[in-house]
């Protein structure tokens, strides 16, 4: 076998001055600049960032869009449960009204209790009663850790209530829901003060 042995030379350098390599298309010159991407990149990331704000604000409209529908269809069903209150209390059916009330709401007022409200000055914040008008409503997911306080979809009631003789007052009502019934968990009913006058 032959040692064959090459020695290889560079070649005098010289500058390439737009030379072209035969078949490869790569010339000696920088290649073009890239088009311009940055407002390419500005207008994708402006796009998802609309289509993220449109289904936020699609989602906040669904929700606020489920309350509104609920408040508009349980607001009646609130209202006729305050209203058999009042009419019980200005019957003084204490039986009726204890009937009305929720589990958490009879472990701290008994039925001597609301038979107390219907005696002397007392009943008179229910007597000549005629009708009641929810002003404001609201329904609440609620979970508490103290037991007797209402839990679960609890509805907090505002409303005017008028009387015979033209007398108005206000009320509060915190109820909660039991099954599909709506039930006083507690009530507050304001009068003005001439409306125990003689």
């Amino acid at each position: 076998m032959e040692n064959h042995k090459t020695d290889f030379q560079p070649q005098e350098s010289r500058p390439v001055q737009n030379s072209v390599l035969v078949g490869t298309g790569i010339t000696g010159t920088p290649p073009p600049a890239p088009a311009n991407t940055s407002n390419r990149k500005v207008f994708i990331i402006g796009g998802v960032l609309l289509v993220f704000m449109c289904l936020c604000v699609g989602v906040t409209g669904l929700a606020i869009g489920a309350g509104m529908v609920e408040a508009f269809t349980e607001t009646p069903k609130v209202e006729i449960v305050i209203d058999a209150y009042m009419i019980a209390m200005a019957d003084q059916d204490a039986g009726k009204v204890y009937t009305l009330m929720s589990t958490r709401a009879k472990r701290h007022v008994s039925l001597a209790d609301i038979e107390q409200l219907l005696v002397g000055n007392n009943y008179m914040v229910f007597e000549g009663y005629r009708s009641l008008a929810v002003t404001d409503f609201t329904i609440n997911l609620t979970s508490d850790p103290d037991p007797d306080m209402p839990q679960g979809e609890v509805a907090e009631v505002q409303g005017m209530i008028s009387y015979d003789g033209g007398f108005t007052g206000d009320f509060y009502a915190v109820l909660e829901k039991e099954g599909d019934e709506w039930r006083l968990h507690g009530i507050n009913v304001n009068v003005p003060p001439d409306k125990f006058s003689p």
